[in-house]
Parts: structure tokens; C-alpha cells; sequence
């Protein structure tokens, strides 16, 4: 996290008293626009060969300031940049955006540039190099290169992107959002994200936080920031860039192969409550929806429209969203036909018609009726016209109208959703919001929005009892230099023995010694080669079941000598673990940014077919192994399913999590146990085959 003293400058940077440009003729824009938007405080301009430039007293120098400034805009080329962050540092400014392009973006070279940029900062709180910088909306400070509107809400969202474009496209958009601050925060050299999240959330005006990003710089401070955040109720919603091939995260255990950074950040993202959109345009409306509704919502949704098709689309799209659609009580149901024409039958989604359409009252005690119970929120779905064709729109005011006065009188929260991202415009979706309830665009959206805020708010809630587990939580250091071993199956099951996992019974024998072991083993068996090079044994038919006599085993075991190219020369000898209810895939990655990632999902033969996995960060309870198993098909099958005997789900959460906690204290690369095989109900679960690589 930031020190003190460039935490301080940060704040300053944000909200300045006094602004100052320096350059020429790119400065331009930006303070024509800094006086557009309605600065107060003093602004001036640094150029060496101007009086003025857009009527702002121009000085020849840093030096020449009548005092250090707070916020400072640089639109120098690279080098040049260095230079004047020196003198802002020895003046004693608080902070600068650094505008110019050609640092760590551009490779080595540009990489030294950043790091003398970095040092010549001092304190200085540095956004950049390479943005477009930043904006506070709250109190009209503008410290960018040109024009991005001139609203002022009192309270709203903080944007923070790493791209000028795209932090421009939202405050352009059609939406109503609320923006109080933005930030392009470009390089990242001194400022990061996590240091933005940190001082924005000393803001009361901020009610939300939305992150456009493409990669994390610090994730130990992103961290910190983010459980801040959770504490105080302001969720974090992040759109992500760029995603990976899961061949490019191919390690040389299985596991390696089946977590992509994208799984890993996704995994991250939900183990701290921070919510994942996949478009711009549902990033948006999500933001609005957190930012505009006065009360996070329960999951019990009750949807409203005026058209069967309206009701049939939204029922559907709820279900795809995962957003619970309850039926009515009896007494709901009663009161809610009583406002209906006998065509029209209670339900949820409910269809009204047209018997209420623009009856006030009607329509009031309707969403009253349908919000009397069992409900914990409400959504009217209806596009609002633009008076095109001379269209007659008092109707559809009526219904907003109806809306807010069942909103007031029930307590409960609305939302309304237009069917599609043009069906609200700017007068009706204002009027809305300042009845207190958020205006929603695009059916899809605003199912993902609200699916968002229910997941948020239950996410939230366990994140926070669990904050102690934190102090448990184990990034990774640095690799560099490191060398790594890939264990043999064989001592990697007594290496899963020895930390409470189940492993078959059995032995390692020399292939001339087998005659003589087998005399006392119990049949049927297993036999497997042994080398730290058959790591995927079938493929190279270097595994053989259900071998039944001592004849057998050692048939295959010089079969294999002559087939595996290896010539092994050492084999497992173990049972054959019957009543199996199901197999588990169970894997651990050192993900070099977010520590050690736990995946769970189906395994065997079904792993790559069903490619039904889920990851999870660690530190992780029972109680969370036990919730992402149930999120996987492999759940079915431990349940019971199709009248055979359920798994012994206890047996399996307590393997993961031995799995899991000793990785916390081991110097483990990767793990591999496919399949963890669970039995019925108080026969346990057993490690079956291990791939186990480790630093050394």
C-alpha cells in the first residue's frame, strides 16, 4: 500500500485546490475543458513561450508558480516528462498525470525510462505515463487532455481503467450512470489501481467502484483495498480484458494444463466478493444498479410487464441468469386477480395486460399486491418510447408514476428494466432514478445486474466472517533461479498418506522381485510402471487393472518393460478400490501473481470431456470445498444418483482440505490427483494416482 505521505498527495491529486498544465499546443483541450466544467480553484499553465493559452496566465517555469500545486497535467514527450516530474518533486507538487507514451509499453528501453520516472517521483502520487488522466466530476477538477461532459452528481461511481478509451465510452454513454470520478491510470509506474480503490473509498460520495482492467500490478495491496471496500458495503465490479488458451498455462502435471490464468482471475475475483461483468454494457448497468438502489436486494424477484411475450422473454432470461422467480402465496394471489381481468391469471412473471394500462392507482395496488409477500424485489419490464411517430408516451409515465408510489408505500425495492438498451430515455430514465429507483437497459443486462447484486450480497456476507483466514494468506515469492522435481507416483502417495489422505494399499516392488511379493497379496490388483518421467500412465499403457493372479501381474509388468520406453524397472502393486460412487478430479497450481489455486471437478475419464472443473484460492474451510463441489455435475453423482447409493461427500471435503492446508506449508509447483475416488457413504475416498512436482 501507498506511505502515508504519498497517500496524502493521492488525496490532494483528487481533490485539488489548484491545477497547473504544462506543454503547448496538446494542453490545449484540456484546460478549455478545466474551465468548462466549472473549476473553482486557481489554474495555470506552464510554457516558456506563452503569455497565455485559452486565457490561462502562462509561467516559464515550475519555479515561477505562485505555490506548489496539487494536481498537475504533463504533456511532454518521454524524456521531457522526467525532467518536469524533478522539478514538480523538489517544488514539492502532489501529484502529476503523465500523459506521454513510450515507457514500459514499448519494451526495455522504455522500462528503464519508467523506472527513472518512478524514482524522480519522490512522494508524488504519478498517474500514468501513457493515460488520458483523470477526472473528479464530484468537484469539477479536470485533469485530462480534453472534454468529458459536465455533470456533477452528489454521489456516484469511481471508474478506474486502463484505457482512456474506454474510460471515455463509459461517461459518453446513454446510460444515466453516475460518474464521480475517472481515472485512466495507464502504466501504473507509482500510482496503482489498488492505491485509487484505497483513497477513493475516503470518499462518502463514492457508492460503487468499477475497474476496467487488463492485468494486476500488486495483488497483496489490491487485496487489502478490496476486503476495505467489502467492509465499508462498496462492491467492486471489474470487467476484464483479455483472456488466454488453456494450452498456454500447460505445466507437466495434468492440473497445470486445466487452470488458465482466466480461471485463476476469475477464481480470484469471486474469492473476494468482486463482481465479474463480461460486457461493457453489462459492466454499466450493473454499476447503476449498485450505485441507485437504496437497498441491496434478496434473490426472491417478482417481475411485472404488460405483454405475454414480455412475461414469457424475461422468464427465461431469469433462468439463464440464475435469478430465482418464486410463485405467489395464496393470499398474493388472491389480492393480485382481483386487479386483473378474468383473462389474465396470477403469476411470476406476471402478465397485467392492458386492463391497467394507464390507471395510476391500479397499477399501484397491483405491485402491492405482488410485493406483499414472499418478494424481495420488484421489476416492471416495459420499453418507454421517444415520441417517435408521435407516439402517445403519458401512458408509460403513468406506469413509472405507479412504480415509485408502490416503491414508497411498500418499502420494498423496484427496479425497471426496458427490453432493450434504447428503451429508456434520458427524461423517464431520470425520473426513475430520482424516485429512488434504479433504471435498468436491456433485458439481459439487467437480469445479469440483479443475479450480480444477490451473488454480491451473500458473497460479501461470508468473505467478512471469514476475514481471519486472511492472515493465512500466502502469495508467492519470487522463482527466479528456482528448479523443480516431479515426485514419482510412489512417493507421492506417501506423501498424501502422511497428510491424512486415503491411498490403496500396496507396495513398490522390482520387477525381479515380483514372484516372490506376490505371494501374499490379496487379488485383484492394480500394477503400475514407476518412473518420475509417467506422469500419464494409460496413454503410455504403463497401467493395467483388474489383474486377478500372480501370473497376470508379472505378464503385464514384462510386457510393459519391453512397451513403455522408459524400460521400467520398479512397479505399484496395489488394490483395486471398489464401490465407487464417484471420481474426483483434485489439482494445485502456484499461480505466480495469486498464490496457490485449488481446482475441483469431475475426474477419470471424464475430465476432459465434461472439462467441469471449479478453482478456488487458498486459504479455503471445508465448508467452501464443500460449496464448489456442489457447483460441479460431479455433485449428482455423490448425491445419489439414479437410485444408487450417495458418496461419502464428508470423506472427500476432508482429503481437499488436508490437500489444501498442507500446500500452505510444502514447496509444491503442482498436484495432480485424478481420480480421487469416493465411495459410498462411510467408506471414505481414495487417492488413486498422483502427479506431485515441487520446488527444489
Amino acid at each position: 500500500m501507498l506511505n502515508p505521505s504519498r497517500r496524502d498527495n493521492l488525496k490532494k491529486f483528487l481533490s485539488p485546490r489548484h491545477i497547473v498544465y504544462i506543454g503547448g499546443d496538446a494542453i490545449r483541450p484540456g484546460l478549455k475543458y478545466a474551465q468548462q466544467i466549472g473549476f473553482v480553484g486557481s489554474l495555470w499553465a506552464v510554457n516558456p513561450r506563452e503569455t497565455e493559452i485559452e486565457g490561462v496566465k502562462c509561467y516559464p517555469d515550475i519555479a515561477s508558480l505562485p505555490e506548489a500545486p496539487d494536481a498537475t497535467f504533463i504533456a511532454v514527450n518521454a524524456n521531457k516528462t522526467i525532467e518536469v516530474v524533478e522539478a514538480l518533486a523538489k517544488r514539492g507538487a502532489a501529484g502529476a498525470v503523465c500523459h506521454a507514451a513510450g515507457f514500459s509499453e514499448v519494451g526495455a528501453e522504455g522500462a528503464l525510462l519508467e523506472n527513472r520516472l518512478a524514482e524522480a517521483a519522490g512522494d508524488m502520487a504519478i498517474i500514468g505515463p501513457n493515460c488520458t488522466g483523470a477526472v473528479n466530476f464530484f468537484d469539477r477538477a479536470s485533469m485530462t487532455r480534453g472534454n468529458y461532459g459536465e455533470v456533477s452528481p452528489d454521489r456516484g461511481i469511481a471508474m478506474i481503467a486502463q484505457s482512456g478509451t474506454v474510460a471515455l465510452n463509459f461517461i459518453a454513454s446513454d446510460r444515466g450512470l453516475k460518474i464521480g470520478y475517472s481515472v485512466n491510470v495507464g502504466n501504473q509506474s507509482v500510482t496503482s489501481m489498488a492505491d485509487l480503490v484505497d483513497v477513493m473509498l475516503d470518499d462518502e460520495r463514492v457508492s460503487a467502484i468499477g475497474i476496467y482492467i487488463e492485468g494486476l500490478k500488486d495483488v497483496a495491496s489490491f487485496e487489502k483495498a478490496i476486503l476495505r471496500a467489502l467492509k465499508q458495503a462498496i462492491p467492486v465490479v471489474v470487467l476484464k480484458a483479455g483472456t488466454s488458451d488453456k494450452g498456454a498455462a500447460a505445466a507437466s502435471s495434468h492440473t497445470g494444463a486445466m487452470i488458465s490464468p482466466n480461471d485463476v482471475f476469475e477464481a480470484f475475483l469471486d474469492r473476494f466478493g468482486i463482481v465479474r461483468t463480461s460486457s461493457l454494457s453489462e459492466f454499466i448497468e450493473t454499476l447503476k444498479l449498485f450505485s441507485s438502489i437504496e437497498k441491496l436486494p434478496g434473490g426472491k424477484l417478482a417481475v411485472m410487464t404488460f405483454s405475454g411475450a414480455d412475461s414469457s422473454i424475461s422468464a427465461d432470461v431469469a433462468e439463464k441468469n440464475g435469478v430465482e422467480l418464486p410463485n405467489l402465496s395464496d393470499r398474493q394471489s388472491a389480492s393480485v386477480r382481483e386487479r386483473l381481468s378474468a383473462y389474465t391469471a396470477p403469476a411470476n412473471p406476471l402478465d397485467m395486460g392492458l386492463t391497467l394500462w394507464g390507471n395510476k392507482d391500479q397499477q399501484t395496488a397491483c405491485y402491492q399486491a405482488m410485493l406483499s409477500e414472499v418478494f424481495d424485489c420488484g421489476m416492471l419490464i416495459s420499453n418507454h418510447p421517444f415520441g417517435l411517430h408521435q407516439i402517445e408516451v403519458r401512458h408509460w409515465d403513468t406506469a413509472i408514476e405507479a412504480l415509485i408510489e408502490a416503491k414508497n408505500r411498500t418499502g420494498k425495492p423496484f427496479v425497471y428494466a426496458s427490453n432493450l438498451p434504447e428503451g429508456l430515455p434520458a427524461a423517464p430514465r431520470a425520473r426513475l432514478m430520482e424516485g429512488g429507483i434504479p433504471a435498468l437497459q436491456g433485458l439481459e443486462d439487467a437480469f445479469a445486474a440483479f443475479a450480480h447484486a444477490v451473488r454480491y450480497r451473500e458473497r460479501r456476507e461470508t468473505v467478512l466472517e471469514r476475514e481471519s483466514i486472511w492472515n493465512n494468506r500466502m502469495l508467492p515469492s519470487s522463482t527466479e533461479g528456482e528448479s523443480t522435481t516431479v515426485v514419482d507416483e510412489w512417493k507421492g502417495k506417501q506423501w498424501l498418506r502422511s497428510i491424512g489422505v486415503n491411498v490403496p494399499e500396496g507396495m513398490l516392488v522390482d520387477l525381479s522381485d515380483l514372484p516372490t511379493a506376490l505371494a501374499s497379496v490379496k487379488f485383484p490388483v492394480v500394477l503400475k510402471a514407476v518412473g518420475e518421467t509417467l506422469t500419464h500412465k494409460t496413454e503410455l499403457s504403463a497401467v493395467r487393472l483388474h489383474l486377478s493372479s500372480s501370473e497376470e501381474v508379472i505378464a503385464a509388468a514384462q510386457d510393459m518393460f519391453a512397451r513403455v520406453p522408459t524400460n521400467p524397472t520398479q512397479f505399484i502393486v496395489e488394490e483395486m478400490v471398489s464401490g465407487v460412487v464417484a471420481e474426483l478430479i483434485v489439482g494445485l497450481k502456484r499461480d505466480p501473481q495469486f498464490g496457490v489455486v485449488l481446482m475441483l471437478g469431475s475426474g477419470g475419464v471424464l475430465t476432459e470431456l465434461l472439462e467441469d472443473t471449479v478453482q478456488l484460492i487458498l486459504p479455503v474451510e471445508p465448508d467452501e470445498i464443500r460449496v464448489a463441489l456442489q457447483s460441479t455435475k460431479a455433485f449428482k453423482l455423490l448425491s445419489g444418483y439414479r437410485g444408487k447409493p450417495a458418496g461419502d461427500l464428508e470423506a472427500a471435503v476432508q482429503a481437499i482440505a488436508n490437500i489444501a492446508a498442507a500446500a500452505q506449508n510444502n514447496p509444491i509447483v503442482a498436484l495432480d490427483v485424478n481420480p480421487l475416488m469416493v465411495r459410498s457413504v462411510g467408506n471414505g475416498a481414495f487417492a488413486v494416482d498422483c502427479v506431485l512436482e515441487i520446488s527444489s
